[in-house]
């Protein structure tokens, strides 16, 4: 099992392995994120933000055609469009419906709508 803060190389689960990645941060890595080639790991309640941001990488995470990854309430910011694949290979819908996927830009209120505490007489 995998937890904690990640800044790292990317995580590969491999062949046999019986992984689970949990309640991590997993961010700023200017490469691929997390590859999974035919493995079947857990990847739960984890914040994937900013990874793949290097003009040479094109996907944030690479899942083989033989893997089996179970993505459930995990949270994805800042990703590219192509970040997860090819969207003919299932794209952000293989990542389940179960996953949040959010644009910091969009997140953030306009300082127009935020509301403002009442004072009390």
């Amino acid at each position: 099992m995998i937890a904690g803060r990640f800044q790292v190389n990317p995580i590969v689960i491999d062949g046999t392995s019986f992984a689970t990645i949990l309640a991590s941060d997993i961010h700023d890595n200017p490469g691929v994120a997390l590859t999974i080639r035919s493995a079947s790991p857990r990847i739960a309640h984890n914040v994937f933000m900013r990874n793949g941001t290097s003009e040479r990488i094109h996907r944030s995470f690479i899942i083989d055609e033989g893997a089996d990854p179970h993505f459930t309430g995990n949270i994805f910011e800042d990703l590219r469009r192509d970040a997860l694949g090819d969207p003919s290979g299932g794209g952000p819908e293989r990542f389940g419906g179960d996953n949040w996927f959010a644009d910091l830009q969009d997140v953030r209120a306009p300082s127009a709508m935020v509301p403002r505490p009442q004072r009390g007489r």
